[in-house]
């Protein structure tokens, strides 16, 4: 009997997700405010330290943890204001790429705004950590040091490449009767109904019993799953490594391949070596960024450097430095020690992040805005249109909310607090709120004055949109400056913890539909694509 495979497998993250190194000995805690330890103090541990006095702190990041990218703002912030770092080369964005992060378009007239936004956008996973760090503190220097000619993202028949090929090892070493009922199972799970109400269980139980048979009837395809799928793997390295062991592997089996599946293995292996190039040019893109930050060294050796790179390069990075006598410092989020799944957004909308579109499901502002119809990592999107409407807007919504609160009707009036807040001579023609809608809605709690009013953004290709907002004002929210900036990073990271201890859907980062978001400390909203939709949805306080 000739055999056949079908892979299911689970989805494997490629370059940013692989699992970190051990935690290596920290230096004892010092009363330095600058001191590593207080830099990564509640959202961060210390990985690699070189010497005492690092020349360069290499942040790592996991691209699809909202939660992760807090903890790093956390650390980034501290670095700033205690350390006097200034400067932070990203990977993800070019040196070419000046317009990566210009916030010259971002100009709100009081902090608190402008504050209020950036956060905003970073706990919704909007923008990276990086580019908050440009929103709120515009005289940080952050500058791409990626390498665009080996920047991109494998077709995604490629992207499971290594599994597929385990499995057809699997499949060509399996006794009879084991191969038997694998590709029973496999025709099992091939004729579930999603739409039957047992669905999910009987699915769960054959895919069970599917990985059980398809990668843990051979001692050696068993290992080498595990070492794939267990986070063993800990760098691009490893990747290269490991995959160059599982192609040589099929490579020997080519007679068996004939055999047993009527079919030459180079078909199979094909696909592998493609990914297998995919993690070469990883690994020179880490080199590259190396050399970037050697040169920004050079041209300042005295000063403080940060570098935001996935985990997977880390460990060539440290290489390259190490070998060159650069002192440096290795600091991580918890999430990305501990495998939190606080805040991670979900896989479609990490998949709408890198395309560089918003991560807000189908009610959300941003997908009435991006205009939905792959990369290595998400793309910075602060010269994107849609993510400068978004923010342009808040502060809109922001300034008209507080005007409503504070008894203002007169739509003239309320024009001129919003020019004002915007700042930077006020809102760009691409946006029109529409004044002459302001209506003040009902709040049956009685405690707090809710606004509702349309707007119209004109986007790329003179595509337009209309977008209904309810609004509400919370004059007892505390305020968000510098000084405490901190500290309200602080309170979301803890939140998102404690949801996920208590297994609530808070913990999930794929925004629901119809649902009130709060885009300053200040104000919360609710959006839709007419004025029925929000006249419908009381904002609660």
């Amino acid at each position: 009997m000739k055999r056949t495979i079908s892979v299911l497998v689970s989805v494997l993250a490629l370059v940013g997700a692989v699992t970190p190194a051990p935690l290596l000995a920290a230096p004892p805690e010092q009363a330095d405010p600058c001191s590593l330890q207080a830099i990564v103090e509640e959202v961060g541990e210390i990985t690699h330290l070189s010497e005492e006095t690092p020349a360069i702190i290499i942040v790592e990041e996991a691209h699809n943890s909202v939660l992760g990218q807090l903890e790093a703002a956390v650390m980034l912030i501290r670095l700033h204001k205690r350390c006097q770092l200034d400067f932070v080369g990203v990977e993800g964005a070019f040196p070419e790429e000046s317009e990566a992060f210009d916030t010259t378009w971002f100009q709100p007239s009081e902090e608190r705004a402008r504050l209020g936004v950036a956060v905003s956008l970073l706990a919704e996973g909007e923008i990276s950590q990086a580019e908050f760090m440009a929103l709120a503190f515009p005289e940080m220097v952050l500058r791409g040091i990626d390498d665009r000619a080996h920047y991109y993202h494998p077709e995604e028949e490629y992207t499971y490449a290594a599994l597929n090929l385990l499995q057809a090892i699997s499949v060509v070493l399996m006794p009879t009767e084991t191969y038997r009922e694998f590709a029973e199972v496999r025709e099992q799970l091939d004729g579930l109904d999603p739409e039957a109400p047992d669905y999910e269980e009987r699915f769960d139980a054959l895919y069970e019993r599917y990985i059980t048979l398809g990668f843990h009837s051979d001692p050696w395809v068993s290992e080498h799953y595990d070492i794939l799928s267990g986070g063993a793997i800990t760098s691009i390295t490893a990747e290269i490594q490991e995959l160059g062991v599982i192609i040589e592997r099929a490579e020997a089996m080519r007679e068996d391949f004939r055999r047993e599946l009527n079919a030459n293995v180079d078909d199979y292996i094909a696909p592998a070596n493609v990914l297998l190039q995919f993690y070469r040019d990883a690994k020179l893109r880490s080199e590259t960024m190396t050399r970037q930050m050697m040169d920004h060294h050079r041209n300042r050796p005295e000063a403080l450097l940060g570098m935001m790179i996935g985990a997977g390069h880390t460990e060539h990075v440290v290489e390259l430095f190490e070998g060159a006598g650069i002192p440096i410092a290795v600091i991580a989020p918890l999430s990305l020690r501990d495998e939190s799944e606080a805040g991670n957004l979900s896989y479609e909308a990490y998949e709408r992040k890198t395309q560089a579109l918003s991560v807000d499901g189908e009610h959300g502002l941003g997908a009435l805005l991006d205009g939905r119809s792959a990369q290595i990592k998400p793309p910075m999107v602060l010269s994107r249109a849609w993510l400068r409407a978004k923010a342009l807007v808040y502060l809109a919504i922001d300034a008209i909310a507080m005007a409503a609160a504070s008894g203002e009707r007169d739509p003239e009036a309320v024009e001129a607090a919003v020019q004002a807040a915007v700042g930077g001579g006020g809102l760009p023609p691409y946006i029109t709120v529409h004044y002459d809608t302001l209506e003040m809605a009902p709040d049956p709690e009685g405690n707090l004055t809710q606004v509702i009013f349309a707007l119209t953004i004109t986007l790329e290709e003179k595509r337009t949109v209309t977008v209904w907002v309810r609004a509400a004002w919370q004059e007892e929210a505390e305020d968000i400056d510098r000084g405490d900036l901190e500290d309200a990073l602080l309170a979301i990271i803890r939140r998102m913890r404690e949801a996920e201890e208590e297994e609530t859907e808070e913990a999930e980062a794929e925004p629901e539909a119809e649902t009130e978001k709060r885009i300053t400390p200040n104000t919360t909203a609710i959006f839709g694509q007419a004025q029925e939709e929000v006249q419908a949805h009381i904002i609660h306080d």
